[in-house]
Parts: structure tokens; sequence; C-alpha cells
């Protein structure tokens, strides 16, 4: 029964993140890797995306240190393009609203986890599938912005706890059967 809670509970997280990946996502990324490539049909939101890449950029070489301010990637993009929106990625919404000391201070975490994750051999499935949503978090951060949402603070302090037990040397799921 405890197995059956713990794989569900997997199940569920994983589906949630590739839930992410449908076909509107999948088709902007063919036409994002189209304007790189020169193959194919390149669709608007692909060429507004990589548009607002280079005007965020241009922005962030303006200001480097501290950016914007929070949230002001999109006045800024008013002031450039004429309507408001969010930058479409998570790096360079950081990088624009709080500069390189805003972006060092969110993603030396993710970094700190990373470096954990793949220096500690486990066949562990749970920590494997904890590193794979991981990496699938920060990958979607290129096509999202994710740090204004709550729930990127619960997946981060999931993935600190599992960085915990792997550190240590618990079993992850010894331990969620003795606290169910």
């Amino acid at each position: 029964l405890k197995g059956i809670i713990v794989g569900t509970l997997i199940i569920t997280i994983a589906t949630s993140f590739m839930s992410q990946l449908n076909y509107s996502v999948l088709n902007r990324v063919d036409g994002i890797i189209n304007i790189f490539t020169g193959s194919g049909t390149e669709n608007t939101s692909a060429l507004l995306r990589f548009y607002m890449i280079n005007v965020g950029w241009d922005y962030f070489c303006n200001r480097p240190f501290l950016g914007y301010g929070l949230d002001n990637f999109r006045n800024l993009l008013l002031l450039n393009m004429g309507f408001m929106t969010y930058s479409h990625n998570n790096f360079l919404e950081i990088l624009v609203d709080l500069g390189l000391v805003g972006f060092i201070n969110y993603y030396v975490l993710y970094f700190k986890l990373v470096k954990r994750f793949f220096s500690t051999k486990t066949n562990n499935i749970t920590i494997k599938t904890i590193m794979m949503i991981l990496i699938i978090n920060l990958v979607l951060d290129f096509g999202e912005v994710s740090y204004y949402n709550k729930i990127t603070y619960v997946y981060l302090i999931l993935y600190y706890l599992a960085a915990e037990q792997l550190k240590r040397g618990d079993n992850i799921v010894k331990n969620l059967y003795k606290t169910a």
C-alpha cells in the first residue's frame, strides 16, 4: 500500500510537468529551432519571442548588476514594443528585472542541487525522478517565467530535502514510509 502511495505521488508530479509540454509549446519550440536553422516555417510566436530576447538582452546590458526592479520587463517592453507581457524566459526575466545579483542569488540553489544530485551515485528511483523533474524545470525556464509562481518554491523545497537525504545517505522512500 505504501509503495502504491509513493508511486502515485511520483507519477502525479511527473505527469504535472509533462502536461506542460502540450502541442502549443512543442510547436513554439519547433518555430524557434526553425529560426536558428533556417529550415521549416517560422511562426509569429517564435519570431516575437526571439525579438523579445534581443530587446531583453539590450536592457540587461544597460543595467547588468541590479536590473530594473521586480516585474519591470513588461513595462520596458511596453516602451519598446507597445504592449505589456512577460518575457517567456525565466533567465532573461530575472536578468532584466534583478540583474546579475538577483540571477546569481536565484540560480545558486539550482546549481548546488544539480551538483549534489550528479556528484552522488544512487540507484534510488525517487532521487532519479526528482533529478529528472529538476532538469525539466530548468529546461522549461527557457520558455516560461517561473519565479513568480509559488509552486516553484514548493518544488525547490522538495528538491532541497531530497538532496539533503541524498547527502546523509538516507533512504527517502523508507523515511516516507516511517511518516505515513
